[in-house]
């Protein structure tokens, strides 16, 4: 039911895509329980205040075109979306999308400063602790910055104590700081 809520979500039919999601947030995998509430979520959040779903439908299609490796194709539809819909709520997700695709595309340097760009830009966005720990890592393991990864895992323990990454950050933190472990 997960995949026939993500073939509606592409599609663009979001209340369709909502139903079908309403029905798995109670599943008993909690994997695809927790799926579900999150594009749930993700769908009633970027609706817009006026039912206006066009750049949500664009953004549903960019995800697509990423899922089949269209690389080029999603990277020039989310700038059209961001000059389209200036100020939209998707600002912080296209960003992330963007990142993502760059990772996939094996450009770190590009990934982890568009990663960089949602702190900045979107300081209390819900995406700000996993755009820092994604850049962190693209430091830590991809371009063998050990200073900025420490930085931005720093970053995450004391700006963001609440994050569900601060764990890992502090292992990680702990790792490069060279601390022994016991």
């Amino acid at each position: 039911k997960l995949k026939n809520a993500l073939v509606f979500y592409y599609a663009g039919d979001f209340g369709w895509a909502q139903s079908q999601l309403n029905a798995l947030k109670g599943s008993t995998s909690k994997l695809i329980s927790n799926d579900a509430v999150e594009l749930s979520a993700f769908i009633t959040e970027n609706m817009g205040i006026d039912s206006n779903a066009e750049a949500l439908s664009m953004f549903a299609h960019i995800e697509l075109m990423s899922a089949q490796h269209k690389y080029d194709s999603a990277l020039l539809q989310l700038d059209l979306i961001d000059k389209l819909f200036p100020g939209h709520d998707l600002g912080d997700d296209i960003l992330f999308e963007k990142a993502s695709i760059y990772v996939a595309m094996g450009e770190f340097e590009k990934a982890a400063e568009t990663y960089l760009k949602i702190p900045e830009l979107y300081p209390y966005g819900v995406l700000v602790d996993n755009a820092l720990m994604e850049a962190a890592l693209i430091y830590e393991n991809r371009l063998v910055d050990s200073d900025q990864a420490m930085k931005l895992f720093q970053l995450i323990l004391t700006d963001h104590s609440g994050s569900l990454f601060v764990i890992e950050a502090r292992k990680h933190f702990r790792n490069l700081r060279g601390d022994s472990v016991q």
